[in-house]
């Protein structure tokens, strides 16, 4: 046993501190995952996130005991805190194994002595997890800072890693659940940070396809990346090399709007 199920997640804290029915409808989404996973009993998580400690180059893996911190964005939102139970030692022996044929390291906190620091990426996909019940130990793979510049180039190694990773999961006697942080296009409005581009909405709409099974979106996705500044983007192709391992899978997207300059959905995956 090892994967038993996948699942995309937003980290926009609109899903926390819902103010209009398209958030509400994502915090709902959000919730029912909860539960889901709660009902999977899994002996791990394992996360991967854009926003968290990241190396210019290697996908790291956070090393230590404990991670720790608050979905904090601009003086808001600190009230949600999460501390997360972490294993360092099978963090460890999974680094090496996928070292031989990835760009991969572990980082750690002060000697591994101090928690690593959690922010929003990591904080705000596992909140609705943790509010079903105790949060199995978690491990966290965070996104490179290169994606900002090379996301699309990094297609193929990013699908030989997903492979990979479920490969060597396949391989332990652990129940393991994936959740990929990330949301869609960030340039759906003109006073967004990032501006305007007609290929968000194109962006958001491939994203259903290939979320929904359309091999042939995941291409299209790749070339619209650039406009469409999707924070999630890598994590989503990492994802495509555990699926293309994984077998008939069931997909659904529970959940899809942008309240906001940028896109949030929620989807699972699960085997048939």
């Amino acid at each position: 046993m090892a994967i038993v199920g996948a699942y995309i997640l937003p980290h926009g804290a609109l899903v926390l501190d819902p103010k209009d029915s398209e958030s509400t409808h994502l915090q709902v989404a959000m919730k029912e995952v909860g539960q889901e996973i709660k009902g999977l009993n899994p002996d791990f998580i394992l996360l991967s996130t854009p926003h968290g400690i990241a190396n210019t180059h290697d996908f790291c893996f956070y090393l230590g005991d404990s991670a720790e911190g608050s979905a904090e964005w601009e003086g808001e939102y600190t009230k949600y805190k999460l501390k997360l139970k972490m294993n360092s030692q099978f963090t460890e022996e999974m680094i090496n194994h996928l070292a031989v044929n990835n760009s991969v390291s572990g980082i750690m906190s002060f000697g591994g002595v101090s928690p690593m620091q959690l922010r929003w990426g990591e904080v705000i996909p596992l909140w609705y997890l943790a509010d079903s019940g105790k949060l199995p130990e978690v491990i966290i793979l965070s996104q490179p800072s290169r994606r900002y510049t090379e996301a699309p180039q990094m297609a193929t190694e990013l699908k030989r890693l997903g492979k990979n990773i479920y490969r060597y999961l396949e391989k332990i006697e652990k129940r393991v659940v994936v959740v990929i942080s990330g949301d869609l296009a960030h340039t759906h409005k003109e006073d967004g940070p990032y501006g305007y581009s007609i290929d968000a909405e194109k962006f958001d709409q491939i994203f259903v396809k290939w979320a929904e099974g359309d091999s042939n979106a995941f291409y299209s996705m790749i070339s619209l990346t650039n406009t469409a500044l999707s924070c999630g983007f890598t994590g989503f192709v990492m994802l495509q090399g555990m699926l293309d391992e994984w077998g008939e899978i069931k997909r659904k997207v529970l959940s899809i709007s942008h309240p906001t300059y940028y896109g949030m959905a929620v989807v699972k995956f699960q085997l048939q």
